[in-house]
């Protein structure tokens, strides 16, 4: 229906990739994690295959914080992101 809508897409790591401390030992690199989820056989488009974005479409009059909060949730099972917003947080 080629429909304009909104899209959220989000790359989750395990730290913030806006830090610019290098506080390595080891020799370790301080580029950040990045999760990869397989995406699921019935998609359309590259079914099967690994992703490394998290995300989905806003429902209509949807924050786009809220849409992010619920994809993650939805997504890769992390509630608390979601429940934070509820609570007013």
């Amino acid at each position: 229906f080629n429909i304009l809508h909104r899209g959220i897409g989000m790359i989750v790591t395990n730290k913030s990739i806006f830090d610019t401390n290098s506080n390595n030992s080891g020799g370790k690199s301080s580029t950040p994690d990045v999760y990869v989820h397989q995406r699921t056989s019935t998609k359309r488009v590259f079914p099967s295959l690994y992703d490394m974005f998290v995300g989905g479409v806003s429902t209509s009059g949807e924050d786009a914080t809220w849409t992010a909060a619920r994809e993650v949730a939805e997504e890769l099972g992390l509630k608390r992101a979601l429940r934070v917003l509820e609570q007013g947080g």
